[in-house]
């Protein structure tokens, strides 16, 4: 008796026990949220779970570090890839920290002392009942609990360096620049690095990529497909950046897979590049579809103000038509920081320059195009219209561009961080004086002229070979005639293929061709069944001599005979004007 009730009171206290335990979603299947008075204890490896398993957070320590840090990473990878990391400058020294909702509805990190090391910093209603989540995009969520969609604070709105699927980023174009992602202190230190990823909304949006004050490298506008200076986007254009920039004061970019099975990421990395990459999970690694900046071009301004950086070009930097290098021999040694200025100063400058504000040559402005490039940093103005004309109207505007899927956008200052691409980009059209557009009138008149000569020449050449072609068929005509007229003749009056005597002359090429065969006919004329037809009259009675005993004898026309002896000349004395 006492044995069994030992049994049950031990059942029973599993049971209790077992109960407790899997009422708490961390000692049971994995959880994906967690409520104020529970925690996740870094002690006891405890994590939150996305439903769809793709994220996981928790506590961790980057590679060859003791420091423990409180972040998001992709669940069942390998290689732990961390998206988010919340305590990224104030780093626990031991495996003792504590995340959970504070009393005032705070997220928080607590130290093994229970020290704060990192709050979301929000103001908080004491009174509500939150709940914090790992959603199946990545994002964490503090709630309501009892109200999902009332959000009180999203990683997604506090990243750290990377961009992920769905997440939304805004931009107040009234409020400038906006520096959203920033990089890791190295690769092995979350820490905040020298690099900073966001969005310039002034004028038309592009991403921009800082190293600490001065910017690094930047996309280019963005023209409602690609972003114009990443050329290498059309070849994954089926991938979904969109750009909502219909309202000012809220920007928002966004990027959707076009599979959304697809693990993927835009990092700005400790070293100042952006790498997009994808999961590859048949070979088990992350795969880098792009890299960027990728080469001295892609860096920002490279060839200076009014510089043309061309990678394929050597050497990599140019001056555009009408400006000089400002530093010739700095320029000469590879040297191009200080870029290049204008030969001759626009008519503006020159006359206000002028102690009367006239000057000798006071001829209008033009333009020179610079095809297939990265547009220019900076843009003063944009416009929905032409504005060659309103260029010209504005004595600052020094350069203007029709960009595809933008408009017509203008520039004041100097021209910046101009790359030029190998068949792909824009045409940027920068002011000249007069006198620097002579030479370029120069040249497209010769071009002109040259290729007016061209097509004369080519017309020449095209009508000389008509007319020889033209000649030439009326010859293989007239030979062709002269042949059929010769065989027809053949035809009507001999058939000497067979007579040793005319074969040479009267055999065409195909029986020449034949090698080795040897002609047996008699040495006399033979003749076809249509030519002695014709030739006695189709077997008149009127033409028929007598009948011997090979045969009738037929006489034949005069015609007929004077062909005859006149092809018999060159055989033995035939007599032909009788007929057998």
């Amino acid at each position: 008796m006492g044995g069994n009730c030992r049994t049950f009171v031990g059942f029973l206290l599993f049971f209790v026990i077992s109960f407790f335990l899997c009422s708490s979603p961390l000692f049971c299947d994995a959880a994906s949220s967690i409520t104020r008075g529970i925690g996740l204890r870094d002690s006891n490896n405890e994590t939150l779970i996305s439903e769809n398993e793709s994220y996981e957070m928790g506590f961790f320590s980057p590679i060859n570090s003791s420091s423990r840090y409180v972040g998001i990473w992709y669940h069942k990878i390998p290689e732990q890839s961390v998206i988010w990391v919340a305590n990224r400058d104030q780093p626990l020294l031991n495996r003792d920290g504590v995340l959970k909702i504070g009393d005032d509805g705070n997220l928080i990190i607590l130290d093994g002392n229970n020290v704060s090391v990192w709050t979301s910093n929000i103001t908080a209603n004491a009174s509500d009942l939150r709940n914090l989540t790992l959603g199946k995009n990545g994002e964490l969520i503090l709630s309501t609990h009892d109200e999902p969609s009332k959000v009180h604070w999203s990683s997604f709105e506090h990243p750290t360096d990377t961009f992920l699927p769905n997440m939304v980023v805004k931009v107040n174009s009234d409020l400038g620049e906006k520096r959203i992602f920033r990089s890791w202190k190295s690769e092995t230190n979350p820490a905040v690095g020298n690099y900073s990823l966001g969005v310039d909304p002034l004028g038309a949006v592009q991403i921009v990529i800082w190293n600490g004050k001065d910017r690094w490298w930047r996309s280019g506008h963005w023209d409602k497909q690609i972003f114009s200076g990443v050329p290498t986007m059309r070849s994954t254009s089926l991938y979904g950046f969109k750009v909502n920039a219909e309202r000012r004061d809220e920007i928002t970019l966004t990027f959707h897979p076009l599979n959304n099975s697809d693990k993927m990421k835009f990092q700005i990395q400790w070293d100042g590049k952006e790498a997009e990459q994808r999961w590859n999970e048949a070979n088990r690694v992350w795969d880098t579809i792009r890299l960027l900046p990728s080469n001295d071009c892609d860096l920002y301004n490279f060839c200076g103000d009014f510089g043309i950086c061309s990678e394929t070009s050597r050497p990599k930097c140019s001056c555009p038509h009408g400006f000089i290098p400002k530093n010739n021999e700095q320029w000469k040694s590879g040297i191009w920081s200080d870029g290049c200025q204008r030969k001759t100063p626009l008519l503006q400058q020159r006359m206000n320059s002028s102690s009367n504000g006239t000057v000798e040559d006071g001829k209008e402005d033009g333009f020179v195009a610079v095809q297939f490039v990265k547009l220019p940093d900076f843009i003063t103005a944009v416009f929905v219209d032409s504005c060659g004309d309103e260029c010209l109207n504005s004595s600052s505007c020094v350069a203007y561009s029709d960009a595809h899927g933008i408009g017509c956008l203008t520039w004041d200052g100097p021209l910046i961080d101009i790359q030029k691409f190998d068949g792909v980009g824009n045409t940027l059209n920068i002011r000249l004086a007069h006198s620097d557009l002579i030479p370029v009138d120069n040249e497209s008149k010769l071009s002109t002229a040259a290729i007016v000569l061209i097509c004369l020449g080519g017309t020449v050449v095209i009508a000389m070979l008509a007319l020889l072609l033209w000649k030439f068929r009326d010859k293989m005509k007239g030979s062709a005639a002269a042949a059929s007229s010769k065989t027809q003749n053949n035809n009507e009056m001999f058939d000497l293929s067979k007579s040793k005597e005319f074969s040479a002359e009267l055999s065409g090429p195909y029986e020449l061709g034949r090698e080795g065969e040897q002609l047996s006919g008699p040495d006399l004329p033979m003749f076809n069944f249509n030519c002695i037809a014709t030739a006695t009259g189709n077997f008149s009675e009127a033409n028929k001599l007598g009948q011997g005993g090979f045969g009738p004898v037929y006489k034949v026309t005069k015609h007929f005979c004077c062909k005859a002896k006149k092809m018999s000349s060159v055989g033995a004395n035939i007599k032909p004007c009788l007929l057998f």
